[in-house]
């Protein structure tokens, strides 16, 4: 492997667990601001694939700023760290159903 592309793969993995860390930190100040705590992750779980659905609310929000709509209120890196939470949302979920957990 080049130097080049040494220096790339080194870039890409710190830009990638940069965004894992801005999403697990802006996931917890969210928690804490819109449900005071007190509404959990199970509770999301009861409307039938609830964080896949606004994993695709969130492609197509991708889609539409990367189409040129006008970017007024969420910006393409909120909309992929929002994206990266829910991924992870739908992952942890399937992987407690898939072995029958809780």
């Amino acid at each position: 492997m080049d130097l080049v592309q040494q220096e790339f793969d080194k870039k890409f993995i710190e830009y990638y667990k940069e965004a894992i860390d801005k999403a697990t930190a802006i996931q917890r100040k969210k928690n804490e601001t819109y449900n005071s705590n007190k509404v959990t992750y199970k509770d999301y779980t009861k409307l039938e694939n609830y964080y896949a659905g606004q994993l695709y609310g969130k492609v197509l929000r991708m889609i539409s700023i990367l189409d040129g709509s006008p970017n007024n209120f969420e910006s393409l890196e909120d909309t992929l760290v929002d994206m990266i939470n829910y991924a992870g949302f739908t992952y942890a979920t399937m992987m407690i159903e898939k072995n029958d957990e809780i």
